[in-house]
């Protein structure tokens, strides 16, 4: 049996050595005309200035069968953001680099542009170059830079206003301490770091308006897969905090996404906690918005996709008039109700939507519901009136194209199925359109 084993074992080595020797070891430093790629153009999108991209991969075939040795991968000028890494080695400037016929390499790029004056995004751009003898091609590289304010463990103890003149990078916590304020004006962008969130002690105020909403998003803008960006991934930054001295908070026009935990007003003081107009929060890793304690009024807002519920309230009196509450969550199949109600809560819904794969509600007690559409099957009774129920409300929203759009389509039953008089509380959607100019208004957060 050995001897069998050692004959066979010295025919698959010969008959290794003859395929082999049936490939071309010749090399050329012929035709550029030979080499392909996997893409016409390296665009990186946005950069943040002063921070490393993730690394761009362009895999560059030989379409020939002989070898062909490129005589130089570089990029043209002498001082370009951008890097090069061949073979595994880094750097700006490669030679005598062989591509065996048939056969491909990855080169990988990554992009580091340097802080400017500059206060609106900025074009760079470069061409990288793959020479075979006296021929070559050229591939275009293209980033936008954007200078950023960097704020790490940053505390305000004061007044503060943030300003849309430039985003703001958020690293570790951003504190509002207990007694100050912080102001964010329309048109402000915020972007956190793995791990990174606001904790507000004092208060808070958001002053977005139509077409220029605030953002708190990730500060990660390049795309996971072709048609989804790392910051429409839940769990991507912590979230919003009030602590529980933390009262008299407004949200106006913000869009918030990506977070680990959403956001969470803490129990304690029992006051108006927060008003919130227009907002759209979206995609958490736990929960949307919690509550502990106080009373939340939330006008045209849109609360979306969560891991757990969308709202968990443990104490409190909530309004919500003119929103969509909807979970269809990408990473999972959620188990949890859309909507917890705790012991001694109350919750009033007017002109809504309440739609997605789990039940709306845990219990129904302090629930009262008019006009509301529901994608679950139900009935009116004494705390549910003139409700839809067991019905599509014909989002936009596409789970397999990762579309998230809470409009509404052409014949949903949502459409016109408002009163004029609850829509008249934000006769203005998201979107700046006027809820009220066609007759009775849709339900749910948007005017169509």
């Amino acid at each position: 049996m050995k001897g069998l084993r050692l004959i066979f074992l010295t025919a698959a080595a010969a008959f290794g050595l003859i395929a082999a020797s049936c490939i071309s070891d010749n090399v050329t430093e012929g035709s550029a005309a030979r080499l392909e790629f996997s893409t016409p153009t390296v665009d990186f999108g946005t950069v943040f200035t002063g921070r490393a991209s993730a690394l761009k991969p362009l895999v560059v075939y030989n379409r020939g069968s002989e070898a062909l040795r490129l005589s130089r991968i570089g990029f043209s000028g002498s001082s370009v953001p951008f890097r090069l890494n061949v073979d595994g080695m880094s750097g700006l400037d490669f030679s005598d680099v062989e591509i065996r016929g048939g056969d491909s390499i990855y080169v990988f790029i990554d992009c580091l542009i340097e802080p400017t004056e500059e206060i609106k995004p900025f074009q760079v751009s470069a061409s990288l170059e793959f020479k075979t003898g006296s021929e070559e091609r050229r591939v275009p590289v293209e980033a936008v830079g954007w200078n950023a304010v960097t704020l790490k463990d940053e505390r305000i103890s004061s007044e503060e206003v943030f300003t849309s003149e430039r985003p703001y990078l958020v690293e570790g916590t951003l504190l509002v301490e207990e007694g100050a304020s912080l102001a964010i004006e329309a048109g402000t962008g915020l972007y956190f770091h793995a791990g990174a969130g606001i904790r507000v002690d004092g208060s808070l105020s958001v002053a977005g308006e139509p077409d220029e909403p605030v953002v708190m998003q990730s500060d990660r803008l390049d795309y996971m897969l072709p048609d989804l960006l790392y910051a429409d991934l839940a769990g991507q930054w912590r979230g919003v905090t009030f602590g529980p001295s933390s009262s008299g908070n407004t949200l106006n026009y913000l869009e918030m996404k990506g977070t680990l935990e959403g956001l969470t007003v803490e129990a304690g003081s029992e006051d108006q906690r927060l008003s919130m107009l227009n907002c759209w929060l979206h995609n958490s890793e736990s929960t949307v918005l919690a509550v502990g304690s106080g009373s939340v009024e939330m006008l045209g807002c849109c609360l979306s996709d969560a891991a757990q519920e969308v709202v968990k309230a443990s104490g409190g009196a909530y309004r919500l008039v003119q929103c969509t509450v909807a979970n269809y969550y990408l990473f999972g199949i959620p188990s949890d109700p859309m909507v917890r109600l705790g012991a001694g809560s109350s919750m009033e819904i007017l002109n809504s939507i309440v739609a997605g794969m789990p039940a709306p509600f845990s219990a129904e007690s302090g629930i009262a519901c008019s006009n509301v559409l529901f994608s679950a099957s139900g009935s009116d009774d004494s705390r549910f009136s003139d409700c839809i129920w067991g019905a599509d409300p014909m989002f936009y929203t596409d789970r397999e194209a990762y579309i998230y759009d809470y409009r509404l389509r052409p014949g949903s039953p949502a459409l016109g199925a408002g009163k004029p008089e609850w829509a008249a509380e934000c006769p203005i959607d998201f979107f700046g359109i006027d809820r009220l100019s066609g007759g009775a208004p849709a339900l749910g957060a948007y005017a169509d």
